[in-house]
């Protein structure tokens, strides 16, 4: 009986944890295939340029990356002539590398890690001290974003590492993507992140290279097509979008940079009106003078003229 009671306390511990991981499993909604016939698929939609081990892990060398819209991601060697003969030969590239994509969703932004899992700095601010130089000894990781997941694969052999997958999960899809520096407001404190605009409006700040979801912000109305469609980020975490024509509306993702009004500029007007504002406003100071006047000649305070 003992045995028996105890086999059944343990299937029936078995059954709870088996349910509480089909609970905590996440619903992935069925995403179909694309159409590799569709005429459109061979439209770039990103370019990255990096310095990066693309041959081999001994050696590095400038390189050009090219998303499509298909989801097919071309690697292309560069082999630039020294400055004293560039205007002799020409800049010849060579196609190193291609990724495909397996749902075939349009490439939205291509990013490379160095080897402390730093998205690469511009080189013209490396070259004036604008930005740190990137780790060049350990091995660089290439991050694709689509329409529909995050990727991300070692280098230079290209091999799937992780994915977060969007669409599957939130039934959105991505329509802007950067790199943002985030400093805390308390301390030395700074990593870098993504910041990523979805369909729905919403921003999502996605780490690296891990791709953890860290917060989620309504941002934009769904609605709102071209405001979604002309949303720009910055590197320190703020961003820019059009509410009209004429007019755009800032926000920012960092504590450390608040976006508040600081200033008040006043239109200007014609003289007339500019003439009456300035009388009474000396009406009014003549007044608020003689007030004071009266107050402390009533109180007996010096500086009246009751003194």
């Amino acid at each position: 009986n003992q045995k028996r009671q105890a086999a059944q306390e343990g299937i029936s511990k078995h059954n709870r944890d088996a349910l509480q991981e089909i609970e905590l499993a996440p619903v992935q909604r069925k995403i179909e295939a694309r159409s590799a016939e569709d005429s459109f698929t061979g439209f770039v939609r990103t370019l990255y340029f990096a310095d990066t081990f693309l041959r081999d892990s001994s050696r590095h060398s400038p390189s050009l990356w090219a998303g499509t819209n298909g989801g097919t991601v071309y690697a292309f060697c560069l082999r630039i002539p020294p400055a004293e003969r560039r205007m002799d030969e020409p800049v010849r590239a060579e196609q190193a590398k291609e990724i495909q994509l397996m749902h075939r969703a349009p490439v939205i932004g291509i990013i490379i890690l160095d080897g402390q899992s730093t998205p690469l700095p511009e080189p013209l601010e490396v070259a004036h001290d604008l930005s740190k130089s990137p780790n060049m000894q350990g091995s660089h990781q290439l991050l694709v974003v689509s329409e529909e997941q995050l990727k991300v694969f070692t280098l230079p052999k290209v091999i799937s590492k992780l994915k977060l997958k969007l669409t599957a999960l939130e039934g959105s899809r991505v329509r802007k993507v950067a790199v943002a520096n985030f400093v805390s407001s308390k301390t030395e404190h700074s990593e870098n992140d993504l910041a990523v605009l979805t369909n729905q409006g919403d921003i999502q700040i996605i780490s690296l290279p891990s791709l953890k979801i860290q917060a989620r912000y309504p941002c934009i109305r769904k609605e709102d097509v071209s405001g979604i469609a002309s949303c720009v980020f910055t590197r320190y975490g703020q961003g820019f979008y059009l509410i009209s024509p004429s007019e755009f509306e800032r926000f920012s993702l960092s504590p450390k940079w608040l976006v508040e009004p600081r200033s008040l500029v006043k239109a200007l007007e014609n003289r007339e009106n500019c003439h009456g504002h300035s009388t009474s406003g000396t009406e009014k100071t003549s007044k608020k003078s003689n007030s004071i006047r009266e107050s402390r000649q009533t109180t007996g305070e010096p500086g009246g003229d009751g003194k």
